[in-house]
């Protein structure tokens, strides 16, 4: 039983025990002395003392995590494309090659000496040439001759050269002989993917800066993009010369449309030798 049960029921005794004297002795008073009954103080609130909760202890911050960037590579930077070199013309200073020529000519076996014609009525010395296939440039060079003009009975030596060109596509070469002995060797350039018609042909005709006509439009030594050079040497092959160039770059190489590409001044020496009639043979 509780404590505060026990307290009630005690306290309710006595009531019940003062009630049933009064009723039977009327007013006398009645004495009886209960036992005293212990009060006991009122309950205490339990105190539960709770585990006392640690003070947040300052955390130190982690330091900032960086993504590791990895070591750069290195860039190299890519080389800079230099132009090739320009292959040097083959009269570079060289005698001219006409010079060297009648040097040949001059010591060639008597057969091969000089011709003399004397200079009939109605003659010039560009028909004189022509009549005998040879240029005008070497007739006045071995007749010591500097201007156009001549009197009839004049006796003139006639070269008696005997020229040919081998054109040698695989080397990117022109080789000029006389017989068989080689007078010069020049640099040129051929036809692009091996365009230039492999085969024996003739100097067909020599033209100067001729009018080059290309897809039906006339191109002049005027324009800037007149591709021919000074001088033109046509073949007996339609369409094919060999002729001096707007791009010297492109010489060594096989960059033309078919024709060979020479260094002007290397044409223009060649124009000066090689007559109409001229035997051409272009070779793999």
């Amino acid at each position: 039983m509780g404590l505060y049960q026990q307290q009630w029921t005690a306290n309710k005794q006595s009531i019940v025990l003062v009630i049933l004297a009064l009723s039977v002795g009327g007013c006398a008073t009645v004495t009886q002395t209960l036992p005293q009954q212990q009060v006991l103080p009122p309950p205490q609130p339990i105190k539960r003392t709770l585990p006392a909760i640690p003070a947040p202890q300052a955390v130190e911050a982690a330091p900032p995590v960086y993504p590791v960037q990895p070591n750069p590579v290195p860039r190299i930077p890519a080389p800079i494309k230099q132009p090739d070199p320009i292959v040097a013309p083959a009269s570079k200073g060289q005698p001219a090659v006409k010079t060297v020529l009648l040097k040949v000519l001059n010591a060639s076996k008597p057969n091969k000496q000089p011709k003399k014609y004397t200079v009939q009525s109605g003659d010039t010395l560009t028909k004189i040439a022509s009549r005998h296939h040879v240029t005008l440039e070497m007739l006045k060079l071995t007749n010591q001759v500097k201007t156009d003009l001549i009197s009839v009975g004049q006796v003139l030596l006639i070269p008696a050269a005997d020229l040919h060109i081998e054109i040698d596509k695989s080397e990117n070469r022109l080789r000029l002989f006389n017989d068989d002995q080689l007078i010069r060797n020049y640099p040129v350039a051929t036809g692009d993917q091996g365009l230039s018609p492999v085969g024996s042909y003739t100097v067909a005709n020599r033209l100067i800066q001729p009018t080059w006509y290309w897809q039906g439009v006339a191109v002049t030594k005027d324009d800037p993009d007149y591709p021919i050079g000074t001088r033109w040497l046509g073949l007996s092959k339609k369409g094919y010369g060999i002729h001096g160039t707007n791009e010297p770059a492109s010489i060594g190489k096989q960059a033309s449309h078919g024709c060979v590409r020479m260094h002007n001044v290397d044409v223009e020496e060649l124009f000066e030798v090689v007559p109409v009639g001229t035997k051409v043979k272009i070779v793999e």
